[in-house]
């Protein structure tokens, strides 16, 4: 979702993301999510760009605890039939699940976890 937003790829997950900062909406992120976007980042001034971009979110800590939730999402989706894309996912849904945020994203296997838990996703139209 955050490369959609980099790349300016008007997703309605952009446009969502786009109103949120610019309404200055508590916005939070975690390990893996800066992990993932960081990894992306290929020139130094990118990487401050993406950095400033990142600041002011509110970091969500991934405990033991998230991560045993996770496992247990990925279980449970397993188990409906629906397979989860990556660990990495899970971690993500099960922190977002945790904390009690709910989750913008563009990928239809977070809906999948969604029906097999009580993580909230962020409608987009």
């Amino acid at each position: 979702m955050w490369g959609d937003f980099f790349r300016l790829d008007r997703t309605p997950q952009f446009e969502r993301l786009w109103t949120a900062l610019e309404d200055e909406e508590d916005l939070c992120t975690c390990g893996v999510v800066l992990s993932e976007v960081f990894q992306g980042v290929r020139w130094r001034r990118e990487y401050r760009q993406v950095g400033q971009r990142f600041a002011p979110l509110i970091y969500l800590p991934t405990s033991r605890g998230v991560y045993m939730r996770a496992a247990g999402l990925c279980r449970r989706a397993r188990d409906a039939g629906k397979q989860p894309k990556s660990t990495i996912d899970c971690v993500i849904a099960a922190c977002a699940s945790a904390h009690e945020v709910p989750l913008l994203h563009h990928e239809a296997h977070f809906e999948a976890i969604a029906e097999v838990s009580k993580l909230q996703i962020v409608a987009c139209s």
